[in-house]
């Protein structure tokens, strides 16, 4: 709890949970029902249906008109995509802090009534939860870890005030994901904003987002249930997800040093770490299409420099500094 015992919050819109759709009909029972549950006095919910065209705004429309708690339906007219969903339904919303819900996710039992725990107690800039990974409402049936995930690899359960703690925790876990970021809505001011037109847009902005974070708390809870979709654009090979995947994370480096050019050398390798993982994200996907050649690899490995500010001999001398040497000779091969 705070020094003086829990924070009174509003009762109007201290949370705004926020809800892009397109093309989710399937899921959005489960999605919202998992919301409807939760303890909302004073949160609001918008739903932004973005132009679909099977039965999600029907759907939509549906259960806003059964719902006991009030649900905002905002629409885009065309299609606009998911940057431009969030962007639209940032602007309309008025709570203190934001969270963003995939419709194909699902929110845990009691989410929101532990986030307010946490905002009453300490009201942290920004708030980081885990989340259970999932496929068709049964925990996927991978490794017992991967069951429940970590979204940040730092302190925990307590509130926080270095950034380069965060930062060093976001990326040590490289789950830059918008929806286990709760971030107050003041943080997006100022012109921050999904990219739109792309995808992997939260490698854009959750950590330019962290940035603006004056404190922060990592609640060690599962409050969001993340659907694994066969098809998604996570899942499924593409020369533009490669593009896009491999350029999310340029100018991010540059941005943090100037605002913090003593940034320690540990700090900094958690950055290039996730770029390395990235790149060879990028070679399994390229494997996959057929078009993993010389040209690509030179290509995709400069870019993997480039975003890292380093080179060749740096990551190699770097990565035995910090015991990671026969696992980066063994992969010398993608260097």
């Amino acid at each position: 709890m705070g020094r003086h015992g829990p924070r009174a919050l509003p009762m109007s819109s201290w949370l705004s949970i926020l809800i892009p759709v397109y093309n989710v009909e399937a899921f959005l029972d489960e999605c919202l029902r998992s919301i409807q549950t939760q303890a909302l006095a004073g949160v609001e919910v918008i739903v932004l249906d973005d132009a679909s065209t099977d039965g999600s705004l029907a759907r939509l429309q549906a259960v806003i008109a059964t719902s006991a708690h009030p649900i905002r339906l905002l629409r885009h007219e065309r299609n606009r995509g998911l940057s431009a969903a969030r962007n639209s339904l940032l602007d309309a919303a008025s709570g203190t802090y934001i969270w963003f819900i995939d419709s194909d996710d699902a929110m845990a039992p009691h989410a929101v009534t532990e986030l307010r725990r946490v905002v009453e107690a300490s009201a942290p800039d920004l708030v980081l939860c885990d989340y259970i990974t999932f496929q068709d409402g049964v925990v996927a049936p991978q490794a017992r870890a991967e069951r429940r995930v970590r979204a940040f690899n730092g302190r925990s359960a307590e509130l926080r005030s270095c950034r380069m703690e965060l930062f060093r925790g976001l990326y040590r876990a490289g789950k830059l994901h918008s929806w286990s970021k709760i971030a107050k809505r003041e943080l997006w001011s100022e012109g921050l904003r999904f990219p739109e037109g792309r995808n992997f847009e939260d490698m854009v902005t959750t950590p330019r987002l962290a940035l603006r974070t004056t404190t922060w708390f990592h609640a060690p809870r599962p409050w969001v249930r993340y659907r694994r979709r066969v098809g998604s654009i996570v899942a499924e090979p593409s020369h533009r997800k490669i593009e896009e995947m491999s350029t999310g994370s340029l100018g991010v480096l540059a941005e943090w040093l100037r605002a913090h050019p003593q940034m320690d050398d540990a700090t900094r390798f958690q950055f290039v770490r996730f770029c390395f993982r990235i790149y060879g994200y990028v070679l399994a996907d390229l494997k996959r299409l057929g078009r993993l050649d010389a040209v690509h690899r030179e290509r995709y490995r400069e870019r993997f420099y480039a975003t890292a500010e380093t080179n060749r001999f740096e990551f190699l001398v770097e990565s035995m500094r910090h015991g990671h040497g026969l696992r980066t000779l063994r992969r010398w091969r993608m260097l």
